[in-house]
């Protein structure tokens, strides 16, 4: 990470007193894999909280419309998800072309779209093709974990992904996942230096909506950790005891 990131998040506000909260973490043979879909439930952090100390309100889920599972899931159900876990475009345009809103449609009991299915399991190209034929507010839409698509890239560790997904509509670097924790913090949890520098160099400094004191402390703490900071770790662990 750039001298210049460091010092960015060097400048947030109440970062010392937040990483002394302890931050969520998940072991390093949960991280999910090409074709491992869903990816592994994560732990429990502590309850976010505002500057001011109180309890932010739990956020409602953006599910997809379940209807399939009830009316078409052997027809339509299988053969997108069977499309999407495997990469195959052909298949899946076929299904999409005769019913273009199946993109919004859960074709998993998780709640999960064509696209959390293909993020998860890493299908790069297959994914640059579904987001060119959906809408933007269909990217924000989560499974029943409360992850959107990027948060699965981003616990993926793939940059490109997340490239395209954030190209496509960069609100989705705001949304919380699973147990409350951001897709920045979630890349951060293994410690893949490019996928995180991007999310960061995106984040706005982490500022914005859903962004609090703590999970910006959990954010430098699991960089600390993972040495991402290089030969900056010691001045930011000075930081740290300073304040």
């Amino acid at each position: 990470m750039s001298a210049s990131t460091t010092t960015d998040l060097a400048s947030t506000s109440e970062l010392p007193n937040a990483v002394s909260q302890q931050a969520p973490s998940i072991s390093n043979n949960q991280q999910p894999t090409p074709n491992s879909v869903p990816p592994p439930p994560l732990p429990v952090p502590p309850p976010l909280r505002t500057a001011s100390g109180l309890k932010r309100p739990t956020l409602q889920l953006n599910l997809p419309c379940g209807d399939l599972l009830a009316e078409d899931y052997v027809d339509k159900c299988v053969p997108l998800y069977n499309a999407s876990i495997n990469g195959d475009w052909e298949v899946a345009n076929r299904l999409l072309t005769e019913r273009q809103e199946l993109v919004r449609f859960s074709i998993t009991e998780n709640h999960e779209t064509a696209l959390h299915i293909a993020a998860s399991a890493q299908n790069t190209k297959f994914v640059e093709e579904l987001v060119n034929i959906m809408d933007t507010e269909d990217l924000v839409l989560q499974n029943q974990s409360g992850n959107t698509a990027l948060c699965l890239a981003a616990l993926a560790g793939n940059k490109r992904l997340c490239e395209i997904l954030v190209n496509r509509n960069t609100g989705l670097l705001t949304i919380p996942g699973s147990k409350g924790m951001m897709p920045l913090y979630m890349a951060d949890l293994f410690g893949n230096h490019d996928t995180v520098k991007y999310l960061y160099d995106n984040s706005q400094k982490m500022t914005g909506d859903n962004w609090t004191s703590q999970n910006q402390g959990w954010v430098l703490l699991k960089c600390v950790e993972a040495d991402l900071f290089g030969k900056y770790i010691c001045w930011w662990l000075f930081l740290i005891i300073l304040f």
